[in-house]
């Protein structure tokens, strides 16, 4: 999940918001497509990138397949976890008491695959293999010593085929991430203490121009891995749990999403949705939409029920790395999480709570401000129709004086991993609607498509389109639609 832009540049040009629209700001929607499709066919034979579905995800595959052979009641309890994002570090050594015998180092060790999902080595012989083969055999041997790494370049661009006077119909953003998870130690029956340390760093084209949201009044952030931060801190903190991993505490720079309201079918813009609408949400209010200093605690109760919670700062709206003043407001909230198997498969329903004091767009004082107090929820239903196939609908409500872009937005949608029998392909359709918190604009409604293809072991590519109907504003056509195109580098 991406951080809200906090400034809302979109909100900055209402006065133009019901203009008819010029044929010189139109695209053709032929012609948008047209692009997209085109640039796919240049970039998917090229190695460039390959991604991954979320790691929750990828573990609960994993549970499912080899339950049997682990026990039931171990598997009930990994696939509780894997829901819940219940982070315990499986399968990797930790770093004092290693009890793992690794396997001699080499750099040449064949890896076609990247770490986070080996299995998926895509249609091609990845050329860029004498590169990423020994960067993977390094990462492989920090996994036997305690060290889980993700690191990938993922890039996104879009074209819309109607835009707002005046603003731009393309827009694109490039992310590069690197993220350490430090298995510090682990006592068997008991829990693990773990640290993370994640940095990212953004570009977006063309540079200062805002994204394709701003072009089309859209409450909606449409492309999550467009962001005006350049470098900055995501994650820095201590986890550990305990009671045979069925209490977790964690404390420093989180995200609060990770705890409350995460989708695990739609919670990673590398690999599945783009528009926050479905990964995450445009309602909850500042301090939730960001990484941001604040500790949680997540707790296993019982078989069938799970809880956890969170407070943050919203200093993270402001500062790229680690502002311990925590002056700038603050937000608390909690979910509960009921379990349960049906026809044999695991299904989850959540409701949460986020209240805050920190004004959104929509507070009379001004975003940011820290004099308002509202309350906000969010509710979601997920269920695994095969081990491979997911089906989810998710709900948020917000007060307007601490709502984000969107006082009230839902949407439900269908998730498929390893499409067509293709190990790393997906796909997935959701629809869904956001009121937006300013009164200017009407009910937006959003179909977003889109096909992920394993191009080669370090490679996907991935088609997205987005059909906006109807538009928040009769400036737009009906229907608005964003072609997009994806790739992501991954080792």
């Amino acid at each position: 999940m991406r951080a809200l832009a906090c400034s809302v540049p979109f909100r900055e040009s209402l006065g133009v918001q019901h203009c008819s629209r010029t044929s010189s700001q139109k695209l053709n929607l032929a012609a948008c497509i047209a692009a997209t499709v085109g640039a796919a066919a240049l970039i998917a034979p090229v190695a460039l990138a390959d991604a991954d579905t979320s790691a929750e995800l990828h573990q609960l595959h994993r549970v499912l397949r080899m339950g049997p052979e682990i026990g039931d009641r171990a598997a009930w309890f990994s696939q509780v976890r894997g829901f819940v994002n219940f982070d315990t570090l499986d399968g990797i050594a930790p770093m004092f008491g290693n009890s793992v015998n690794a396997q001699p180092f080499s750099w040449t060790r064949e890896r076609a695959g990247s770490m986070a999902h080996p299995s998926a080595i895509g249609a091609m012989n990845d050329p860029l293999a004498f590169v990423v083969t020994p960067v993977r055999n390094a990462l492989a041997w920090g996994r036997d010593h305690g060290i889980r790494a993700d690191v990938y370049e993922a890039l996104a661009w879009q074209a819309a085929s109607d835009t707002l006077p005046d603003t731009r119909s393309t827009a694109g953003g490039a992310r590069f991430n690197a993220r350490i998870d430090a298995l510090v130690f682990r006592n068997a029956g008991e829990g693990q203490g773990h640290v993370t340390v994640q940095l990212r760093q953004n570009n977006q084209w063309p540079q200062g121009e805002g994204n394709i949201s701003d072009s089309l009044a859209s409450p909606v952030y449409l492309n999550e891995l467009f962001s005006s931060r350049d470098t900055f801190l995501a994650r820095a903190f201590y986890s550990q749990s305990m009671f045979d991993d069925r209490l977790s505490f964690t404390v420093g720079k989180i995200n609060p999403n990770d705890y409350v309201g995460l989708n695990v079918f739609a919670s990673d813009e590398t690999t599945q949705y783009l528009a926050q609408q479905f990964d995450g949400n445009d309602v909850l209010p500042l301090p939730y939409q960001y990484y941001t200093p604040g500790a949680a605690v997540q707790a296993i109760a019982t078989e069938w029920l799970a809880a956890s919670a969170f407070v943050a700062s919203a200093d993270g709206a402001t500062d790229n790395w680690f502002d311990a003043k925590l002056d700038s407001g603050y937000a608390v909230g909690a979910e509960a999480n009921v379990l349960f198997e049906l026809f044999d498969l695991p299904a989850r329903l959540s409701f949460a709570w986020c209240g805050s004091d920190v004004g959104g767009p929509g507070a009379a004082s001004g975003i940011g401000s820290t004099d308002v107090w509202g309350n906000s929820y969010i509710g979601t239903a997920q269920y695994f129709v095969t081990d491979r196939y997911g089906v989810f609908f998710q709900w948020a409500w917000a007060e307007d004086d601490i709502a984000g872009t969107s006082t009230n937005e839902g949407g439900a949608g269908i998730t498929l991993d390893d499409a067509f029998g293709r190990v790393g392909d997906g796909a997935g359709v959701a629809i869904g609607w956001s009121e937006p918190t300013d009164p200017a604009l009407t009910t937006q409604g959003l179909l977003e498509a889109y096909y992920r293809m394993q191009v080669t072991g370090s490679l996907q590519v991935s088609l997205d389109v987005q059909v906006i109907l109807p538009p928040t504003t009769d400036a737009l056509s009906e229907p608005t639609v964003v072609g997009g195109i994806r790739a992501v580098i991954r080792l």
